[in-house]
C-alpha cells in the first residue's frame, strides 16, 4: 500500500511539472538560404557594377585526407666495448582525416561576368582555403546570381 501511494504521489508531482512546461522556440535557418537585405554591390578595383556580396548559408563538402608515414624509420647501433646492440626505430605515422559536410552561414562574393563566387572562410578538408568557384557549385550562389545580377546597378552599395 505504501508503494502505491509513493507511486500515486509522484505522478501527481509530474503531471503537475509537465502542465506547467513552457515550450521554448528557437528558429533553425534552412540548410540552403540567403539574406536578401545583405545582396549588395561589391566595389572591386575602384568599381561597382559587377560584384556583389551577401550572406548566405550552404553545405561545403570537404574531402578527407590519407594517413602517411612521416619518416621512413631508421635503425642504429650503440657500442659499448665489444658488446653492441642495434636499436630499431619504427616510422612515424600520421592519421588521415575524415571528409564531411558542414552546413554554415558564410560571407559571400560573386561575381555576375564570370559567375563565380567565393564564399569567405569555406575550407577544404586540408584546411586551404577554396578559393573562387563557378556558381552552379552551390545552389545559394546560383539563386542570387540569377536573381541579383541582372539588376545589380539597382541595388545598394556595400561599403
Amino acid at each position: 500500500m505504501r508503494r502505491f501511494l509513493f507511486l500515486a504521489l509522484g505522478m501527481g508531482l509530474l503531471l503537475r511539472t509537465a502542465a506547467n512546461a513552457e515550450t521554448i522556440v528557437v528558429p533553425i535557418p534552412e540548410r540552403f538560404s540567403y539574406e536578401s537585405d545583405t545582396v549588395k554591390q561589391l566595389k572591386i578595383r575602384g568599381g561597382y557594377g559587377r560584384y556583389l556580396t551577401f550572406k548566405g548559408r550552404t553545405d561545403n563538402v570537404y574531402d578527407g585526407t590519407d594517413g602517411y608515414y612521416e619518416s621512413v624509420g631508421k635503425s642504429y647501433t650503440e657500442c659499448e666495448e665489444d658488446n653492441c646492440t642495434t636499436y630499431w626505430e619504427p616510422p612515424t605515422y600520421i592519421k588521415g582525416t575524415e571528409g564531411g559536410i558542414e552546413n554554415k552561414t558564410y560571407f559571400y562574393e560573386l561575381d555576375c561576368l564570370d559567375k563565380t563566387f567565393n564564399r569567405i572562410g569555406d575550407r577544404t578538408g586540408t584546411g586551404l582555403k577554396k578559393g573562387w568557384m563557378e556558381t552552379i557549385e552551390d545552389p545559394v550562389a546560383m539563386a542570387v546570381e540569377k536573381k541579383y545580377c541582372p539588376k545589380i546597378n539597382s541595388l545598394p552599395k556595400a561599403r
